[in-house]
């Protein structure tokens, strides 16, 4: 262990970071099973895309799914391909973007202020609990923000080393970010921009930003795609416009908390908490504490780094605060730039001998054993959206009767559950009539005896008086799910 008074090594520290991201990302990975709906679709989804034999148009149930460009979904298709398909395949992928963004960290952080800052930037990150939980959850944000990582480093490699080798690399580096989510893949010019403009003006060496190749490796790698499958099937131009990207940012078409309070409910505390006890280390409890953090943000007219990460904070923030569509991942690309600022003030701490290294370290052992143990403990934690769950109550029950069909009532597709069954699971809404109403009812179709039901128990209850007292019977059923199978036909709306 270093002396107290003695900065660590840069090498020790990024060592430290990456061993304890490792652990982070990978320990108990698999072990929690699927949660609806996020994780359930994207990973039915993959699957779906890769037994097509067409990995350029996704497919979930059957039927394109135009929400997300394949890029999305590769990842997990390779995971699957290579531990199986289950829940260790499926989210596997999640851990290696994330051991490669907190290195992408590091080499960004390196390139504004230093080795020592680049290294607890990387370490800020890959223990920090929001960052962490979101490596364990299948989703798009966790490649989109690697994408943006790489864009963040690329461009400070341009900007320090004159070659144009780097250059190509940023612009197909955020051609991929377009490519994986489209607009919000080019969050990292929000401060990319404001920096180069400085850059310009403090120096007529700063090398140029844009070029032919770099515009043509933009092109291939974030438009190419759009454009074919636009060509092929026009009406994607209107449901990527109209309702993939107007229809979040100002409606509440998706229904994703499109409420103002969310901002404050929902956002804030992600923001404030998202680090853990990071935050800790920046809050003004001695003199030398206001030092650093004026080092870490001023001047803000002359500083090329704080402009960028101001810029990668603040602009993205205020996007993300006027859609409509608000989901905690949505957040996940303002720790790029809250990483770095916190990994250069605790290199500025150490420096000037306001924290300790062995304080520091000590924080993200602590902190990893923590996140660990509580990735762990997940997986026994019984939860109406865990698939894993619901499949080994249902799955007995379908053992014994396998040419029976499952009906899903009064609720949306759990995909995830068709992805631990290996089956489709029809979708249907019961009926609030008594048996005479249903049967002059048109347009609505007969389940036969033997159909299996699967509802929320509230849901079984609410339209059990609707129904003969021998209608049904009761297979499984715990605080929320219930299983039932018909005694007799049942008449539900279509």
């Amino acid at each position: 262990m270093h002396d107290e008074d003695t900065p660590p090594s840069p090498h020790s520290i990024l060592l430290l970071a990456l061993g304890l991201t490792l652990l982070t990302a990978f320990a108990f990975q698999g072990s929690r099973g699927l949660y609806e709906s996020t994780e359930g679709r994207y990973a039915l989804c993959a699957y779906e895309t890769m037994t097509s034999g067409n990995i350029l148009e996704p497919v979930l149930s059957g039927t394109p799914h135009w929400s997300k460009p394949p890029l999305a979904y590769l990842p997990i298709e390779a995971g699957i391909a290579l531990l199986g398909k289950n829940a260790w395949g499926a989210r596997s992928a999640q851990g290696v973007i994330f051991v490669l963004t907190g290195f992408f960290v590091f080499i960004t952080g390196k390139a504004l202020w230093g080795s020592l800052s680049g290294a607890f930037a990387a370490l800020v990150y890959g223990t920090a609990p929001f960052t962490v939980a979101a490596a364990n959850t299948i989703s798009t944000d966790n490649l989109l923000v690697l994408l943006h990582s790489m864009t963040m480093a690329f461009f400070w490699l341009t900007m320090h080393r004159h070659r144009a080798f780097y250059r190509t690399v940023f612009w197909a580096s955020l051609g991929l970010a377009f490519f994986c989510k489209g607009p919000v893949g080019l969050f990292p010019l929000a401060g990319i921009l404001p920096a180069y403009g400085l850059l310009r003006r403090q120096s007529r060496e700063t090398p140029r930003l844009f070029s032919l190749m770099g515009i043509l490796a933009f092109a291939l790698t974030g438009l190419a795609w759009y454009a074919v499958e636009i060509l092929r099937h026009p009406e994607l131009l209107q449901i990527w416009l109209l309702h993939e990207t107007m229809g979040r940012l100002v409606s509440d078409e998706f229904h994703r908390n499109a409420e103002f309070h969310k901002i404050f409910t929902l956002y804030a505390p992600i923001l404030f908490l998202g680090t853990g006890p990071w935050i800790l280390f920046f809050i003004p409890k001695r003199k030398h504490v206001g030092k650093v953090l004026r080092g870490v943000l001023n001047p803000l007219c002359h500083s090329a780094p704080a402009r960028f990460t101001l810029g990668a904070f603040l602009l993205p923030l205020l996007l993300l605060l006027v859609n409509h569509s608000r989901l905690p991942l949505y957040l996940l690309p303002l720790f790029l730039p809250l990483a770095l600022v916190m990994g250069h003030g605790l290199a500025q701490g150490v420096t000037h001998g306001a924290l300790k290294p062995r304080t520091i370290m000590s924080t993200a052992v602590l902190l990893t054993v923590t996140l660990v143990t509580l990735k762990g403990a997940s997986a026994y934690y019984p939860s109406h959206r865990d698939m894993a769950q619901l499949s080994r109550a249902v799955a007995p029950i379908l053992q014994e009767a396998p040419h029976q069909t499952l009906v899903l009532v009064n609720s949306e597709p759990l995909n995830g559950l068709e992805f631990y069954l290996s089956r489709r699971v029809e979708l249907r809404q019961l009926p609030k009539l008594n048996a005479a109403e249903a049967a002059e009812t048109e347009n609505d179709c007969t389940l036969p005896s033997g159909t299996l039901l699967l509802a929320r128990s509230k849901h079984l209850d609410a339209v059990s008086a609707y129904l003969p007292d021998d209608a049904y019977s009761t297979r499984y059923k715990d605080s929320y799910w219930c299983v039932a199978q018909l005694n007799l036909p049942l008449v539900l709306e279509k």
